[in-house]
């Protein structure tokens, strides 16, 4: 494993950990290196035989273009255990990202987006510029990376394992959280900037969807028909699901009803049955049905207490009922 994988390694460890503090882990594996002055990181590599302090650093630094390489520079022949030094790498990480602000390497910007994003997902993040600043340099060292001979997708692929998260799920997921915000300009320009290193991604092909003008426009109904024509066939339930909720406001009547019929196949638990009558009775809400959306809450209602994970009945009366109400 390159040693600037460790780093997202050790940090996903930490993320693991602190959702559950009862993990079998080694203090050192999952500390909060932010929290260690100076003086304690500097004591910290005396246990393992490197005395060095500030001075010492910039200048072995002068010499390494990253802290992966002034950590291999410093353990050298050192007869030190792999844990011993990873912990070297660890402690020499944060040492070059406090002093060497100067020299920014991959793994600094991937550790600075890991953390603004860690900090986005619990709702602590204090300053959302600094997360839009984070995703800039990550998508400059993309660019950087195809014009020195990368596809793009190899560029995305190469860089997210340098990271803790998961980047591809968290884009999504960010860009479709800054639409629901009416933040569309922005969502509108980070797709376009990604949009290279994720080409026929079914799933961003739906943010187009949604950024594509007023619902019901020639635009948006041609995205709607190529994104069913090329990823339909997938038969991916979630996939489906997300398609419909879409549909509520992009799609026309007769294409909403034709992706609940084959959503209808695909279903085989509870929850994704409660999930499709959500997003039902959303559509008839949008419709002004009073009737039907009532018809369907009722339903849902009644299924409130199902294990979410109950295999789904099809021989039900609910399932024999919804199927009415879309004439299937």
């Amino acid at each position: 494993m390159h040693t600037i994988e460790k780093r997202a390694l050790y940090y996903l460890l930490r993320l693991n950990w602190l959702s559950n503090p009862t993990m079998n882990v080694q203090k050192w594996q999952v500390e909060d290196y932010h929290s260690l002055t100076p003086a304690q990181i500097f004591k910290r590599l005396e246990t393992l035989d490197l005395f060095l302090d500030k001075t010492s650093i910039l200048a072995y630094a002068e010499d390494c273009d990253s802290p992966e390489d002034l950590a291999f520079h410093l353990v050298g022949d050192r007869d030190l255990k792999p844990d011993e030094e990873d912990q070297v790498y660890l402690l020499i990480f944060e040492l070059w990202r406090r002093f060497l602000t100067e020299k920014p390497s991959l793994s600094v910007l991937c550790q600075n987006l890991d953390e603004q994003i860690y900090l986005y997902d619990q709702g602590q993040l204090n300053q959302p510029i600094q997360l839009q600043e984070a995703l800039t340099q990550f998508i400059q060292v993309l660019h950087q990376n195809v014009d020195q001979g990368l596809s793009s997708p190899e560029a995305f692929h190469l860089l997210s394992t340098y990271c803790a998260n998961d980047i591809e799920t968290f884009l999504y997921d960010f860009i479709s959280e800054q639409i629901d915000e009416e933040n569309e300009s922005y969502a509108f320009d980070l797709l376009e900037e990604v949009d290279p290193y994720l080409a026929g991604n079914k799933w961003f092909d739906l943010l187009h969807i949604r950024l594509s003008g007023y619902p019901g426009s020639k635009t948006s109904q041609k995205l709607i028909n190529q994104l069913i024509e090329t990823h339909l066939t997938a038969r991916d339930i979630e996939f489906n699901l997300e398609l419909l909720s879409i549909l509520i406001e992009r799609g026309d009547p007769s294409t909403f009803q034709a992706i609940i019929k084959d959503t209808l196949s695909l279903i085989e638990t509870e929850e994704e049955w409660q999930d499709l009558l959500a997003i039902s009775i959303d559509y008839f809400h949008r419709l002004d049905n009073e009737p039907v959306e009532r018809q369907l809450l009722q339903i849902l209602k009644k299924r409130a207490k199902i294990p979410l994970n109950t295999l789904f009945n099809r021989k039900e009366n609910d399932f024999k009922q919804f199927a009415q109400i879309f004439e299937l």
